[in-house]
């Protein structure tokens, strides 16, 4: 009898220890507001190992790869609001934890401010065919529209992409910012999904990230474009390259040379478009190469998964 009473109290405290641990050592991280189209983090964190993690964010699951640092264990996403997608409001974001194999998640739910920015218009002249193709050109459109898409939409769980971007070009100069309202030859049309970066024809474009690409093609509107896949929904694109060098399917590193910048597709002069989109929402890559962009993440509100 004693001996029964022993073993039930050592098991009362071995499943009250494993509750403690478990439960009240995973916080969450996140910004309470951001503007539409700016970048910011979402982080999980944790002293104790957990088995699954992912959040929702505008209706997108994201599975989240789980790191190691220092002794705690670490799940990071990269997420914005398009400007063309989304408008001021608040928006829900949900994580969801598996703490061990075997259990149902633990989910928990915060709210995000994403607020209005004021992007201008911008007019340009192009050629006539590059805002009204000839309809021979239109199913090779739709095709590439198809490809396109589906490339943004790739969700892959293993985190490769860095919290500080490696810049595609020595020196970064914008010459047309993301979000303007792009009027071609008085014709409206959508908002710019990225930036144009001042760029001669010839010169190297580099990897921001490490990652696998996913599509290279020489495409109507965009030119020659690379697509590359760095996991947990970053998708980063270079368009209007003058050659690509990399092949469909290889793995690239960051900093490595996989093109080099053109005046191919719909343009007005040399120069290298950079999209990042993140669960399929086009954002401002400018801020990934802010030197203070990392350390955003310890201005991030902390909560607890599970409350006391």
């Amino acid at each position: 009898m004693r001996f029964i009473l022993k073993s039930f109290y050592i098991i009362v405290l071995l499943l009250l220890f494993l509750n403690e641990s478990s439960d009240a050592a995973i916080n969450l991280h996140y910004k309470e507001e951001s503007d539409i189209g700016q970048p910011f983090f979402a982080v999980i964190s944790s002293d104790k190992p957990f088995f699954k993690s992912s959040v929702k964010w505008l209706e997108k699951d994201i599975p989240l790869d789980i790191l190691k640092f220092d002794g705690s264990y670490r799940s990071y996403a990269l997420l914005g609001g398009a400007v063309n997608k989304v408008k001021a409001s608040d928006y829900s974001l949900v994580f969801s934890v598996i703490i061990n194999d075997g259990d149902v998640p633990v989910y928990k739910s915060v709210d995000v401010k994403l607020k209005e920015r004021k992007y201008p218009e911008t007019r340009l002249r192009v050629a006539h065919e590059m805002v009204n193709p000839p309809k021979s050109e239109l199913k090779r459109i739709e095709n590439e529209a198809k490809l396109t898409a589906k490339a943004r939409t790739k969700m892959t769980q293993k985190k490769l992409w860095q919290t500080r971007a490696l810049a595609p070009l020595e020196k970064l100069e914008v010459t047309s910012d993301y979000g303007h309202r792009r009027i071609y030859n008085d014709i409206p049309r959508g908002h710019h999904s990225g930036v144009d970066l001042r760029a001669a024809v010839g010169t190297r474009v580099r990897s921001l990230y490490p990652g696998n690409v996913i599509l290279t093609g020489d495409h109507y509107f965009a030119g020659k474009s690379v697509y590359i896949d760095s996991g947990n929904g970053v998708v980063v694109a270079y368009m209007h390259l003058d050659s690509i060098a990399v092949k469909t399917g290889a793995f690239v590193y960051a900093g490595d040379v996989i093109g080099r910048a053109g005046a191919t597709g719909r343009v007005t002069g040399p120069h290298l478009h950079l999209s990042v989109f993140l669960a399929e929402q086009s954002i401002d890559p400018m801020g990934l190469f802010n030197a203070d962009f990392p350390q955003s993440i310890r201005l991030l509100k902390q909560i607890p998964l599970i409350e006391n």
